[in-house]
């Protein structure tokens, strides 16, 4: 994910790279060497499981621990971010996709107008992905109370999420799918966008694409 985002940010006006950081042994500076040592608008943290919460000063902050590679946070990391959101703007979300939070807007909007409807999610990703299911799918769990999930980790499947609302003589499905990883990149870029210009504060996807409070 950080080599999408870097590979993006190479053909994307108004972006430079200030710093790359990795986990040690991976090539790349401490984190706290990057930090010391330039002046960047904005920081990108994208982590797996056991990560904890981005430094102070991190307007864009992304993912979370949860499984390995996984996208949930944790109480503690939580608690930080919301910390780190007092002094700047911090933009938290499971996944960068603006599809899935697009997805998840009209899930909630269904949900919650179809209130008697069966809800289930399937969750489909590549057989290296660890965490299941995934962030995304434990995000819109917790959107929609009573959402039964199916995880399947199979071949090289980038990432697909599909809703399923059934009544009883109809049903609705909406599914996002991804097909290379560069969408989580360019959602990234329109985070960091967001949060360098957004006033400190606690902010998701939604606010990035000015889709207004939840419904």
């Amino acid at each position: 994910m950080g080599r999408a985002i870097a590979d993006l940010v190479a053909v994307t006006e108004g972006f430079s790279i200030a710093a790359a950081v990795a986990r040690e042994g991976a090539g790349f500076t401490s984190l706290a060497g990057a930090l010391a040592a330039v002046d960047a608008d904005v920081v990108v943290e994208v982590t797996g499981a056991g990560a904890g919460a981005p430094p102070a000063g991190a307007p864009a902050a992304p993912r979370g621990p949860g499984g390995g590679g996984g996208t949930r946070r944790d109480a503690e990391a939580r608690a930080a971010l919301e910390r780190a959101a007092a002094d700047v703007a911090v933009v938290d979300a499971p996944n960068f996709s603006l599809g899935i939070a697009v997805l998840r807007r009209l899930a909630l909007m269904a949900a919650r107008r179809l209130p008697d409807w069966d809800r289930a999610l399937l969750d489909r990703h590549h057989r290296a992905k660890r965490d299941a299911p995934s962030g995304t799918a434990a995000m819109m769990a917790r959107d929609l109370e009573g959402l039964d999930i199916a995880s399947f980790r199979q071949g090289g499947i980038v990432g697909e999420h599909t809703v399923y609302l059934a009544g009883g003589e109809e049903e609705l499905v909406l599914t996002h799918r991804a097909f290379d990883r560069r969408a989580f990149a360019r959602g990234a870029l329109a985070a960091a966008r967001f949060a360098a210009g957004a006033p400190p504060g606690l902010y998701g996807m939604a606010d990035v694409l000015e889709l207004g409070p939840d419904p």
